[in-house]
């Protein structure tokens, strides 16, 4: 569904979670489409969201997360910031991939 339709009440807030969604317009936030980069900025920018906020878990989702070229890097790059890595895939990837992250999110304790 393209949530984009749907009146922004929908999005200001999810429940107990809190979630708001990207495409609320009061979410003040202006995304330009882009891969995210496995890179030291990624692992800053999770570490300063994550102070800020008060975050501790980040999940990756879809699309499919698995087509990115370096999802494992990116959830090494999240347990080493401290965070607690969840993924929803379906898989498509193929079980090298998933093994990947797994290993890179057993660190994680």
């Amino acid at each position: 569904m393209d949530n984009r339709r749907r009146p922004l009440g929908d999005f200001t807030t999810a429940g107990p979670s809190g979630r708001v969604s990207i495409y609320a317009a009061t979410n003040g936030a202006a995304f330009l489409p882009a891969a995210v980069p496995d890179n030291e900025q990624f692992g800053e920018a999770l570490t300063k969201l994550g102070n800020a906020l008060d975050l501790a878990g980040l999940h990756l989702t879809g699309g499919e997360p698995t087509f990115h070229p370096a999802a494992a890097r990116l959830t090494k790059i999240a347990v080493d910031a401290g965070f607690r890595v969840g993924m929803t895939s379906n898989g498509e990837r193929g079980e090298r991939v998933l093994a990947d992250c797994a290993a890179a999110r057993a660190r994680q304790g």
